[in-house]
């Protein structure tokens, strides 16, 4: 069977054009992050089955090449974001795999038994966006630490006198699994679980602009970056006021 993509990167492109967006795995709080940095995408159809836009984007595989202003991207609480939106948006994967036909996945005994290393597109997508070489600034956000980041994105955006941000309790629990459940989810994504853990909770990503690196949140100050791009250096500026309080990484790569 021909793959059938539910979104096209020259769709991406041309309707990102000059924007900024936002692009996560699911389950981990995007679709509120978005309202509340007040981001927005053109109201278009595109794909085969005339989807609007954002609805086909914001779980895309791979990040646009060039022509947007910045990108974010949102990740981690992997397990429980899996489990979320087997529950609630179980066609997910046929975005993060851009493939229409993917199946549905309602459930870790379905996941388990597809033929595939990857079966939701997390990994892919994760690996696509940690090796992005692209024209324009990817802001990568660990889920985990977005209660003392939300700030800092809302300040990036210029967004005046921004909500704070809320945690909500999940109502998909971890707890409620089975071992066999929990063994099996393990046994998929435990490795990517323990790669999201070890990154660092906010980094930049441009290219070979940014090859100087910030790991250590003791350490007082930074290293001299090299780059004549002012907003990735306003950038710079304004994670400065996060140093002593989350590990940050410039020039991000897996």
């Amino acid at each position: 069977m021909t793959k059938e993509p539910v979104i096209t990167l020259e769709e991406i492109e041309a309707a990102l054009e000059g924007r900024v967006y936002l692009v996560s795995h699911g389950g981990v709080g995007s679709e509120e992050l978005t309202k509340k940095l007040q981001i927005t995408y053109p109201k278009i159809l595109v794909g085969p089955e005339a989807r609007p836009f954002r609805g086909a984007f914001v779980h895309t595989p791979m990040p646009p090449r060039h022509g947007s202003r910045m990108g974010i991207y949102l990740y981690g609480e992997l397990y429980q974001a899996i489990v979320s939106q087997m529950r609630r948006h179980p066609g997910n994967p046929s975005k993060l795999k851009n493939d229409e036909s993917y199946p549905f996945i309602h459930s870790i005994d379905e996941m388990s038994r597809i033929q595939d290393d990857d079966p939701f597109g997390i990994a892919t997508q994760f690996n696509n966006f940690c090796k992005a070489d692209v024209s324009y600034p990817i802001i990568y956000v660990k889920r985990e630490s977005l209660k003392i980041t939300f700030p800092v994105l809302a300040e990036l955006l210029g967004i005046q006198n921004p909500e704070n941000w809320e945690e909500r309790e999940r109502s998909t629990k971890l707890s409620s699994l089975t071992d066999s459940e929990r063994g099996k989810l393990q046994a998929i994504y435990g490795r990517l679980n323990t790669l999201m853990s070890e990154y660092p909770d906010i980094a930049i990503q441009q290219g070979s602009n940014l090859s100087l690196s910030y790991n250590n949140p003791r350490r007082s100050g930074f290293n001299r970056l090299i780059s004549h791009n002012q907003f990735i250096l306003k950038i710079i500026r304004i994670l400065k006021k996060l140093r002593n309080r989350v590990k940050i990484v410039l020039g991000f790569t897996s």
